[in-house]
């Protein structure tokens, strides 16, 4: 599968999700306090799924979640392109144009393999990029 970042450039799936455990690996052993940033995310979206909806929760859990959510962007990794290193702040996403190009090709060749691979999870990037994954939370 597929994956464009937010400088255009796309990768494989698999070979991104390596380079960002390797980016995550050398942060924590360089900042082990950040590993028990995990609970604390987990923490979040537990409390989160208390609410049916935004509007539901309390002002003083909303000023909790703030803080939370302020500590993972200044403490967080800095996960960067590895073609031209530019700072990532987004999840990457699929990168549609090129896989359907691959289905085109697929359906003309009649292979059965091209394009194929893993699916892409909605949560997969979270562990990488665990601020979206509480704005997501917050927006159910």
């Amino acid at each position: 599968m597929l994956i464009r970042l937010q400088c255009g450039h796309s990768f494989c799936h698999i070979c991104l999700q390596e380079h960002f455990a390797e980016t995550l690996r050398i942060f924590r052993s360089q900042s082990p306090e950040y590993s028990s940033s995990d609970g604390i995310r987990d923490d979040c979206i537990r409390l989160l799924a208390r609410f049916r909806r935004p509007n539901d929760i309390p002002n003083d859990v909303k000023a909790v979640l703030a803080k939370a959510m302020f500590w993972f962007y200044t403490e967080e990794p800095r996960y960067a392109c590895s073609m031209c290193a530019m700072i990532l702040t987004a999840a990457p996403v699929h990168s549609h144009a090129i896989v359907e190009i691959a289905r085109l090709l697929e359906a003309a060749v009649g292979s059965g393999k091209l394009g194929a691979g893993l699916p892409l999870e909605s949560n997969i990037w979270d562990a990488y990029f665990p601020i979206e994954g509480i704005i997501r939370a917050l927006r159910l």
